[in-house]
């Protein structure tokens, strides 16, 4: 009985183990990706500059909307 509390223990103290190692893991990869991020933005590395999601020759052009309904008040030029 107590040796089997005795595992239980140990296999969360392992787990805690695996896991901080795991976010050490992911802090690092993060922070050397900040790093390269901040040095291309810098210039101090050519990267792809971005590119607009649309090949479109109007992307980026304001849309112009139509208005919903007509505004003319009924009868003048209104069929409802």
């Amino acid at each position: 009985m107590y040796a089997d509390i005795q595992e239980e223990i140990t296999q969360f103290q392992d787990s805690k183990k695996d896991a901080d190692a795991d976010l050490d893991q992911a802090a690092a990869l993060l922070a050397e990706d900040a790093g390269k991020l901040r040095a291309r933005r810098a210039g101090q590395i050519p990267g792809k500059r971005a590119r607009s999601r649309s090949t479109s020759p109007a992307a980026g052009q304001p849309i112009h909307k139509k208005p919903a309904r007509d505004t003319a008040p009924c009868g003048v030029g209104n069929p409802t």
